[in-house]
C-alpha cells in the first residue's frame, strides 16, 4: 500500500518526466523546422536527455547555424 507521501512523490515524478517529454518534444519540433529532418540517433538523444541538457539545448538552437550546434556547449 502506498503512503499519502508515496503518492505524492510519484505524482511528482510523473509530473516531472511529462514536463521533460513536453520540452524535448517542443525541441525537437524546432529543430525539425529549422534544420530539416532528423536523424534517429538525434530524436533518441532528445528522448535520453536530463532537463538541463534540454535547456542548453533549447537555448542553443536559437543561434545554431548547422545541427551539431545545438549540442556544442
Amino acid at each position: 500500500m502506498l503512503t499519502t507521501h508515496s503518492k505524492k512523490d510519484w505524482g511528482y515524478q510523473w509530473r516531472q518526466e511529462g514536463q521533460q517529454e513536453g520540452v524535448a518534444n517542443m525541441l525537437e519540433r524546432q529543430m525539425t523546422r529549422k534544420f530539416g529532418s532528423l536523424p534517429e540517433s538525434v530524436r533518441q538523444r532528445l528522448r535520453q536527455a536530463s532537463a538541463e541538457q534540454l535547456e542548453a539545448w533549447s537555448l542553443n538552437v536559437l543561434d545554431a547555424a548547422h545541427l551539431e550546434d545545438v549540442f556544442d556547449s
